[in-house]
């Protein structure tokens, strides 16, 4: 009994479907989703929901990648601007210093919030998996393969287990790069390499 409970955690390990969909309070497998009523409720409350995030997503974070060039474009074509005003006018030309040290400083926050939040990056990850769960409803809708020659029921489980897989690798890239992130965090510079002490024998 116990090598049989052993065997089955083992595989659901190495499963990445075995992922449990809340379907309105009800956790269900995609396994599970095979009914009609259980199609339509995991239908237009997961697969909508998830649509319309990574959509929203996506428009989001391209109106803050153009904010972030608009800005940084006008800023900086601003700069030569106060430069040639202050040679006609006295004031201008007093300040032109405090006014482009001001605005090089806030296109230096600018690129650095946008390195930092990476918007065009999240706007094109957000927009590719928008598309490709939209995608997946017509290959399942035409039944273009892989679901030409399927009956009704073996359709309703591929067509789950291929939205939670692209669902899934997104979530495992997100967390990936984070990980990657704190490993490089926590690598030492250069600079700290060469200013730590050597051990003493």
């Amino acid at each position: 009994m116990e090598d049989n409970n052993k065997q089955d955690s083992s595989n659901s390990a190495h499963n990445p479907y075995t992922i449990k969909v809340d379907i309105y309070g009800q956790q269900m497998d995609y396994h599970q989703i095979t009914t009609h009523s259980d199609y339509v409720d995991y239908f237009m409350k997961r697969y909508i929901g998830q649509v319309t995030w990574y959509d929203k997503k996506a428009v989001a974070n391209k109106n803050l990648f153009m904010w972030y060039q608009r800005i940084v474009i006008f800023l900086g074509a601003l700069i030569p601007i106060i430069v040639a005003v202050g040679g006609y006018i006295s004031w201008v030309k007093e300040y032109s210093g405090l006014m482009s040290a001001i605005i090089s400083g806030v296109i230096a926050i600018v690129a650095a919030l946008d390195k930092l939040q990476q918007p065009m990056s999240n706007w094109y990850n957000y927009r590719n998996i928008a598309e490709n769960l939209k995608k997946e409803q017509y290959y399942y809708e035409f039944k273009i393969p892989p679901y030409q020659g399927l009956n009704e029921m073996a359709m309703k489980r591929l067509f789950v287990e291929r939205i939670e897989g692209t669902v899934a690798s997104d979530i495992n890239r997100f967390l990936q790069g984070s990980k990657n992130k704190d490993d490089e965090d926590d690598t030492p510079t250069d600079d700290v390499l060469r200013n730590t002490p050597s051990p003493t024998p």
